[in-house]
């Protein structure tokens, strides 16, 4: 995801942009849920908090909480 931000492909340069700054919000939100284990991989929702945490790998974690703070200085 972070490398089509910084290097979309030729000629989708405009779409790519416009793609991400529309659902910033909540790609922010969602790389957040998965990264504290709040979210089970493709069940993410807004505004709904799932019954029970899920169990995500420390290193999966630590990615994602690195992505998180990538996206955020972007957007």
């Amino acid at each position: 995801m972070l490398s089509y931000i910084r290097t979309p492909p030729k000629n989708f340069e405009g779409f790519v942009y416009q793609y991400f700054r529309e659902r910033g919000e909540f790609i922010l939100s969602a790389v957040n849920a998965y990264g504290n284990g709040n979210a089970t991989a493709g069940h993410y929702q807004v505004n709904h908090p799932p019954s029970s945490r899920v169990h995500n790998s420390a290193q999966f974690q630590k990615n994602l909480k690195k992505m998180f703070v990538e996206l955020e200085m972007l957007s």
